[in-house]
């Protein structure tokens, strides 16, 4: 009796044992699970940049809604890394670790826990990751809570994540409300890098083309204009870091004159939100030789913006828009047509929260700049060059006006233009000569409508009255060219201004034109006295005959 008592009892306490153990079966330690990661918009995953470092076991009990987790530590691995000097600061044990992890943390203070446990990952075990492209996934896992680390690369440059603590498995929400779990873990990178967009206004309204004014990718200018830049970022997620990096790199050819520090803006901007003027003392501007001498760079000049306390002074603007303006002149040395004048931008920042040394850079961001020229050409008869005749050339304002005559300076040794627009503060004049080829070769004009006025025609030629003609050059933005439509002809290759001698009056403007009227009035006046004499001699005969 009492051996039979005894096998109930013990085939009771099994019962028990296997009623309590019923809901924890499918969820033990030692079951299969997995971890997908997903990358951010832009950015690739390769699976040789991720690993997994189990902290705990976990065991899951329960049934929807209520789920209860039960962690039991990866010895001897959590106890080693609790001794490790500093580590006190997550508990004196596993337990208190535990509990550490379970409350309500910053990401400032999980960042700086994977930083101590990267640092001392050497007493956890790794586990790679396998590739899934367009994601990475971490197969094989042991229910568990894990530590995550990893890295994205965009542009060709590799960003790293903030690590991740994920539990496997992991809770599945329907409208918000538990409905089960699941053992394939699904988590987003968090490495997200800034990126930096450069434009320069473009003021060329043509309706009529379909461009409007705008910021954009490319714009036209005569020389000496000033012409403005606009750069855009973000402020970044800086969790994690204790100083951020956030530099400027922007780099001008020789054709462009950088405004000066005075000159650049910097703002703050965001939707429903007024805009904020960062403070200079915020920022430093400097300038020095472009370090890019190849191509167009060669000669010119390179501008850094940095921000010293960037984290400090921006962390409280994350997700803002950040706003560089600053202006350019278009000068002497700008290069006419393709390839155009270019201005690029990159931007330095930090990629690495557990190596604050280690940065990346954006692909460099061109936007270019245009200048045009414009030949006249000075003939007689069949194409005979004249040397010697006088034109201004003057921006049309309206129907029938036109503006001051634009100023020149005369080039000497240029074997492709004779003239080239007049910077400000230089000595220019608006007088343009023919040469012994009949040209007139200009460079440095923006895009436009133009009057030419001939103002002397060379000796013995007659002087056309009035304005010419209307010159429009014609912008191709994405080669850098200009086609001319004189009157009504386009694709002209130069203005023709043909001048005549003899049959009209002689456009002298010298002592020429007095001797010819005065010869002209004595003729007249002998034909009158002529014409008088005959009348009155027809009349006497008339007389003498009756």
């Amino acid at each position: 009796m009492k051996k039979h008592t005894k096998f109930v009892t013990l085939l009771l306490a099994l019962a028990m044992l296997m009623v309590t153990a019923l809901p924890l079966t499918a969820f033990a330690a030692g079951e299969n699970g997995s971890i997908t990661i997903t990358p951010p918009v832009n950015h690739t995953l390769a699976d040789t940049d991720f690993n997994a470092y189990k902290l705990f076991d976990v065991t899951v009990g329960g049934t929807a809604p209520n789920y209860s987790f039960a962690y039991t530590p990866v010895q001897p691995a959590v106890d080693n890394f609790l001794a490790k000097p500093g580590m006190s600061k997550y508990g004196a044990n596993a337990d208190a670790f535990l509990k550490w992890l379970q409350a309500a943390r910053t990401e400032d203070e999980i960042i700086g826990l994977a930083k101590d446990l990267t640092a001392n990952k050497g007493l956890f075990t790794a586990i790679s990751a396998t590739a899934a492209a367009p994601n990475v996934k971490i197969n094989n896992l042991d229910y568990g809570y894990y530590l995550v680390t990893g890295a994205a690369t965009r542009d060709g440059q590799k960003v790293i994540s903030r690590s991740m603590l994920v539990t496997v498995p992991t809770l599945v929400y329907t409208n918000n409300a538990v409905t089960g779990t699941t053992k394939d873990a699904q988590v987003k990178l968090k490495a997200e890098a800034p990126e930096i967009d450069k434009e320069v206004w473009n003021d060329d309204c043509d309706p009529a083309a379909g461009i409007k004014n705008s910021w954009d990718d490319w714009t036209d200018a005569n020389i000496g204009k000033t012409v403005e830049f606009k750069l855009t970022s973000k402020v970044p997620d800086m969790a994690g870091y204790d100083r951020y990096t956030f530099a400027v790199h922007d780099t001008m050819s020789k054709g462009l004159t950088f405004g000066g520090a005075n000159k650049v803006t910097i703002k703050l901007v965001k939707a429903g939100e007024n805009d904020i003027i960062v403070d200079p003392y915020q920022y430093t501007v400097t300038t020095s030789p472009a370090t890019d001498t190849s191509g167009a760079y060669a000669g010119g000049t390179k501008i850094d913006i940095a921000f010293p306390n960037f984290k400090e002074d921006f962390e409280d603007f994350t997700g803002w828009t950040i706003e560089i303006l600053y202006e350019a002149t278009l000068n002497e040395n700008a290069v006419v047509g393709a390839p155009g004048n270019p201005n690029k931008v990159n931007l330095e920042y930090s990629n690495n929260p557990y190596d604050e040394d280690d940065k990346g850079k954006t692909p460099d961001k061109e936007v270019k700049v245009y200048t045009f020229e414009l030949k006249i050409f000075k003939y007689t008869g069949v194409d005979t060059p004249l040397a010697g005749a006088e034109f201004e050339l003057s921006p049309k304002t309206g129907a029938n006006t036109y503006g001051a005559a634009i100023k020149f300076v005369k080039l000497t040794g240029d074997p492709n233009y004779d003239y080239r627009v007049a910077m400000p503060g230089e000595a220019g004049d608006t007088v343009l000569v023919s040469n012994a080829n009949g040209l007139v070769r200009i460079e440095g004009l923006d895009a436009g409508e133009y009057g030419l006025k001939e103002t002397k025609a060379p000796d013995g030629y007659n002087l056309i009255p009035g304005w010419i003609t209307t010159i429009i050059v014609h912008k191709a933005p994405f080669q850098g060219e200009s086609s001319l439509t004189v009157g009504s002809l386009t694709g002209q290759e130069q203005v023709s201004v043909l001048n005549n001698a003899g049959g009209t009056l002689p456009g002298t403007g010298g002592i020429g034109t007095y001797i010819f009227f005065g010869l002209g009035g004595a003729m007249a006046l002998l034909l009158c006295v002529a014409l008088v004499a005959y009348r009155k001699k027809k009349a006497l005969e008339a007389l003498d005959a009756e």
